[in-house]
Protein backbone atom coordinates (compact mmCIF):
# COMPACT_ATOMS: atom_id res chain seq x y z
CA UNK A 1 0.00 0.00 0.00
CA UNK A 2 1.29 3.63 -1.19
CA UNK A 3 0.50 6.28 1.63
CA UNK A 4 0.90 10.03 1.67
CA UNK A 5 0.34 11.73 4.90
CA UNK A 6 0.20 15.81 4.20
CA UNK A 7 1.51 17.89 7.54
CA UNK A 8 3.26 21.44 8.28
CA UNK A 9 4.23 20.44 11.81
CA UNK A 10 7.19 18.15 11.38
CA UNK A 11 6.47 16.51 14.77
CA UNK A 12 3.32 15.39 13.22
CA UNK A 13 4.29 14.32 10.00
CA UNK A 14 7.01 11.84 11.03
CA UNK A 15 4.82 10.33 13.92
CA UNK A 16 2.11 9.89 11.21
CA UNK A 17 4.43 8.41 9.02
CA UNK A 18 5.68 6.33 11.38
CA UNK A 19 2.52 5.16 12.27
CA UNK A 20 1.26 4.28 8.70
CA UNK A 21 4.45 2.53 7.76
CA UNK A 22 2.88 -0.89 9.40
CA UNK A 23 0.39 -0.59 5.84
CA UNK A 24 3.24 0.07 3.98
CA UNK A 25 5.08 2.44 2.33
CA UNK A 26 4.36 6.37 3.60
CA UNK A 27 5.75 9.19 2.78
CA UNK A 28 5.15 12.98 3.62
CA UNK A 29 4.52 16.20 2.25
CA UNK A 30 4.89 19.19 4.28
CA UNK A 31 2.85 21.52 2.68
CA UNK A 32 -0.17 21.66 -0.33
CA UNK A 33 2.15 22.52 -2.89
CA UNK A 34 4.26 19.55 -2.45
CA UNK A 35 1.66 16.94 -1.93
CA UNK A 36 -0.16 17.67 -5.28
CA UNK A 37 3.29 17.83 -7.04
CA UNK A 38 4.15 13.67 -5.14
CA UNK A 39 0.00 12.84 -6.49
CA UNK A 40 0.01 13.76 -9.86
CA UNK A 41 3.81 12.37 -10.27
CA UNK A 42 2.49 8.77 -8.70
CA UNK A 43 -0.42 8.65 -10.76
CA UNK A 44 1.81 9.99 -13.97
CA UNK A 45 4.03 6.82 -13.12
CA UNK A 46 1.21 4.58 -12.56
CA UNK A 47 1.36 4.02 -8.82
CA UNK A 48 -1.04 6.36 -7.40
CA UNK A 49 -1.28 6.50 -3.46
CA UNK A 50 -3.90 4.22 -2.04
CA UNK A 51 -4.41 6.56 1.21
CA UNK A 52 -3.80 10.40 1.51
CA UNK A 53 -3.77 11.50 5.23
CA UNK A 54 -4.33 15.52 5.24
CA UNK A 55 -4.24 18.08 7.86
CA UNK A 56 -6.96 20.32 7.94
CA UNK A 57 -4.21 23.39 8.79
CA UNK A 58 -1.78 23.52 6.12
CA UNK A 59 0.22 26.77 5.71
CA UNK A 60 -0.26 27.11 2.14
CA UNK A 61 -3.89 25.68 1.42
CA UNK A 62 -6.80 24.77 3.78
CA UNK A 63 -6.62 20.91 3.91
CA UNK A 64 -10.06 20.50 2.68
CA UNK A 65 -9.47 22.81 -0.24
CA UNK A 66 -6.24 19.97 -0.80
CA UNK A 67 -8.53 17.27 -0.89
CA UNK A 68 -10.71 18.85 -3.58
CA UNK A 69 -7.81 19.65 -5.92
CA UNK A 70 -6.24 15.53 -5.47
CA UNK A 71 -9.93 14.48 -6.48
CA UNK A 72 -10.18 17.03 -9.51
CA UNK A 73 -6.14 15.55 -10.25
CA UNK A 74 -7.49 11.69 -10.31
CA UNK A 75 -10.87 13.04 -12.20
CA UNK A 76 -8.98 14.35 -15.10
CA UNK A 77 -6.14 11.29 -15.33
CA UNK A 78 -9.61 9.09 -15.72
CA UNK A 79 -9.36 7.21 -11.83
CA UNK A 80 -13.19 6.58 -10.72
CA UNK A 81 -13.98 4.41 -7.71
CA UNK A 82 -12.42 2.72 -6.24
CA UNK A 83 -9.58 3.08 -7.82
CA UNK A 84 -9.02 6.56 -6.45
CA UNK A 85 -7.02 7.32 -2.96
CA UNK A 86 -8.94 7.15 0.44
CA UNK A 87 -8.84 10.83 1.84
CA UNK A 88 -8.27 11.18 5.81
CA UNK A 89 -8.64 14.32 7.09
CA UNK A 90 -6.64 15.09 10.29
CA UNK A 91 -7.56 17.69 12.92
CA UNK A 92 -6.37 19.02 16.16
CA UNK A 93 -10.18 20.38 16.21
CA UNK A 94 -13.07 18.02 16.67
CA UNK A 95 -15.24 20.71 15.36
CA UNK A 96 -18.67 19.46 14.05
CA UNK A 97 -18.20 21.87 11.14
CA UNK A 98 -15.09 20.69 9.85
CA UNK A 99 -16.14 16.84 10.33
CA UNK A 100 -19.44 17.52 8.20
CA UNK A 101 -17.43 19.64 5.83
CA UNK A 102 -14.72 17.24 4.83
CA UNK A 103 -17.47 14.25 4.87
CA UNK A 104 -19.93 16.24 2.55
CA UNK A 105 -16.61 16.90 0.36
CA UNK A 106 -16.45 13.34 0.46
CA UNK A 107 -13.13 12.33 2.97
CA UNK A 108 -13.34 8.68 3.76
CA UNK A 109 -13.15 9.59 7.31
CA UNK A 110 -11.97 12.17 9.72
CA UNK A 111 -9.41 11.91 12.71
CA UNK A 112 -8.40 13.96 15.58
CA UNK A 113 -5.01 14.81 16.85
CA UNK A 114 -3.81 13.30 18.77
CA UNK A 115 -3.80 9.82 16.51
CA UNK A 116 -3.61 6.57 18.19
CA UNK A 117 -2.60 3.59 17.01
CA UNK A 118 -5.81 1.86 18.30
CA UNK A 119 -7.50 4.71 16.01
CA UNK A 120 -5.67 4.40 13.67
CA UNK A 121 -6.43 0.97 13.42
CA UNK A 122 -9.71 1.04 13.39
CA UNK A 123 -9.88 3.47 11.05
CA UNK A 124 -8.16 1.27 8.24
CA UNK A 125 -10.29 -1.75 9.38
CA UNK A 126 -13.28 0.43 8.51
CA UNK A 127 -12.04 1.67 5.35
CA UNK A 128 -10.32 -1.60 3.65
CA UNK A 129 -13.16 -3.65 5.18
Amino acid sequence: MKILVVDDEYVALSRMVKLFSRWGEAEGATNATQALAMTEKALSQGVPYDIISIDIELPDSDGLELMKQIKKIELTMGLEHPWVSKKIIISARSQHDNIQKALALGCDDFLVKPVTLATLEEKMNQIWS
